[in-house]
This record gives C-alpha cells, structure tokens and sequence, in this order.
C-alpha cells in the first residue's frame, strides 16, 4: 500500500506545485485525506521529500482557507449592504423629526447583531445607536438582554428612554428569532419599526411569519 499511496501523492503535490487551476481540482477533503496519508507512510519516506510533499499540501490548503474567508466574508456582508443601500430611515419621518419613541427629541435606532458598516452609517445620518449583541465579539462581552442606558431623558413617569427604530439581523433560526424579537421588544415603544435582514440561505424569509 506504501508505494500506490506515496505515488498518488506525488502527483497531487505535482499538480498543485503547476499552479495554473489544475490544483484547484483538489477538494479541501481530498487534500486533507492525501495529507494524512502522507503522515501516515512518513516512516517510509525521506525527511526531503516529506517535507516537500506536505509543504505543497499546506500551501494549497492555506489558499483555499483564504479563499473560504472572504467567501464567508462576503456573503455576511450582502444582506447589511442591501439595507444600507435600501436606507429605510430616510422615510422614519418620526424618529428624524420629532423624535418619536420616547428618546426625548433625539433619534434612536437599536441594531440587533453585529452590524458595524450598518451603525456608522446610522451614526453619520445622526442617529443615537444602541447596540445588542447575546454574543461575545472579540474583547467586547455579549449580553443576556439590551441594555439602554438612562441618560437623563426619561419622562416623569418614570420610562426609561427607548428607541424608536430597530434594525436586526436574522439570527439564523426560528426559535433564536423568537428570543431577539422579545429582546428587542423591551427596548422599543409601541409603534416603533422593525426593520429584519438577513440572507435568503439564512432562513430569514421566514421572518414575517414569527413576527405576525
């Protein structure tokens, strides 16, 4: 078996040392099982060429590693850059104007998930952002609940300032739907919009049906 093994792996190596989009033709399975075969006969091989066999290996799948990433990246990134382009504030005449929902006459926008080109933008069109994340991004800790922070703009009854618009992100499940939009609820007055997005792989046309 040594030999047949170590002979197909010479010539994957070959083909992704060619470059050219030959090597593409090598799934990160097949290249992850090549690999492995390649450790496993290691007793059998040379230091040299064990090292040259798994360095083409490695390169190839550090690529395709790369290649995924911005992938990924991009596809999180389509659902906000619509809305963004969509901006539906402009027509919040309420949360622009008079400072409808209870913010004491400033613009309040919640954004449920992360959303950071969504809130710079929100910020320059001169909106108070309040963020909710239940997980933890980097440094930053996630929280159980949205925390609005009482700046002194509550009214004599005694409510806690809310926002008057809420920006989410589909959290890619029925139920965690479910959990975001009652966390969001007890941030947001009654009347206030409710604005979901997210990918149509996401899931997230099954969105009016959990709010209605």
């Amino acid at each position: 078996r040594g030999p047949a093994i170590r002979g197909l792996c010479v010539r994957a190596a070959g083909l992704l040392r060619e470059g050219g989009g030959r090597g593409e033709q090598l799934s990160p399975w097949c290249v992850a099982h090549l690999e492995y075969a390649v450790r496993s006969e290691a007793k059998g091989m040379k230091v040299k060429s064990l090292e040259e066999l798994l360095g083409a290996f490695n390169s190839c799948t550090a690529s395709q590693e790369v290649a995924l990433r911005r992938k990924s990246d991009a596809f999180h990134a389509e659902p906000e850059a619509a809305l963004i382009a969509a901006a539906p504030w402009e027509q919040i005449v309420g949360a622009r104007d008079d400072g409808g929902g209870g913010g004491g006459g400033r613009k309040c926008a919640l954004v449920v998930g992360r959303a950071r080109a969504l809130q710079k933008v929100l910020k320059q069109q001169g909106f108070d952002v309040r963020e909710w994340n239940r997980f933890s991004e980097g440094p930053k800790p996630g929280t159980p609940w949205p925390v609005i922070i009482d700046d002194g703009d509550a009214s004599s009854s005694g409510e806690r300032p809310s926002c008057s618009v809420c920006f989410l992100r589909y959290p890619g499940s029925a139920d965690a739907l479910d959990f975001a939009l009652h966390g969001a609820a007890s941030a947001l007055p009654r009347g206030a919009r409710l604005f979901i997005f997210g990918h149509v792989q996401e899931g997230v046309l099954s969105a009016p049906a959990a709010v209605s």
